[in-house]
């Protein structure tokens, strides 16, 4: 049981649980679904991976209105099936209610075996990229890799095999970040002021090249966790 935060390295070094987190997330989404008019603009793009199965949605608000579009099919279709938001929004709304959430960094994207290039049997995996402007001129985004389970046990084994490329801390970098103020500062900035090294451009270049292949055509398989 998770009955008290994983240490990690040095004292202090915790990895963050971030189911409310997610939760105020959805708060955020809901609001910009059920109310554009009070939105400049925006963007959500949510991409969730469970069971072998792909399901994503784009929403965006378009002069005080929302254009929503679905799309569904196994991890190794391309492209993805167009759908009419019935089974994808159901399978969206059931990741935003697991009980155990965590969050990759940018050290995902260091790695060959990104977990955004595999589909995890025993979790859903999550990708949130939003970005919000109210009336008034505040734009704000944030972008996550999420990871969640049913119950602790599985999050147990995940937080055991993936510790090191999950966020501590909150320490979130260039690449997935939590909410930032696209008025005053950026991703980057955030990460090298708290001390944190600066993504390579490696790291950039295969974070591009997994969004470009996430977003046109889900998830390669793979049987189970640690073997393709």
């Amino acid at each position: 049981m998770l009955s008290k935060p994983k240490l990690i390295g040095q004292i202090g070094m915790t990895i963050t649980h971030y189911t409310q987190y997610v939760r105020n997330l959805k708060t955020t989404i809901d609001q910009v679904r059920e109310k554009p008019s009070l939105f400049a603009r925006a963007t959500i793009k949510l991409a969730i991976c469970r069971n072998g199965y792909a399901y994503r949605s784009t929403e965006r608000v378009q002069e005080r209105s929302l254009v929503s579009e679905y799309k569904i099919g196994p991890v190794h279709s391309k492209p993805l099936k167009h759908d009419d938001g019935t089974v994808s929004r159901e399978e969206i709304e059931q990741f935003f209610k697991l009980p155990e959430i965590y969050a990759y960094s940018d050290l995902a994207l260091t790695f060959d075996r990104s977990p955004l290039m595999n589909a995890h049997w025993d979790a859903t995996i999550g990708l949130v990229d939003a970005r919000v402007t109210s009336i008034s001129g505040s734009a704000m985004r944030q972008r996550m890799l999420f990871i969640g389970f049913t119950d602790p046990v599985h999050a147990e084994f995940a937080l055991q095999v993936d510790d090191a490329l999950l966020v501590h801390n909150h320490r979130t970098g260039s690449q997935f970040f939590e909410w930032i103020d696209e008025n005053s500062e950026s991703p980057r900035g955030e990460m090298v002021s708290s001390g944190k090294p600066a993504t390579t451009a490696k790291s950039e270049q295969r974070w591009s090249l997994a969004r470009i292949k996430w977003w046109s055509s889900g998830f390669t398989s793979r049987q189970h966790r640690g073997r393709v």
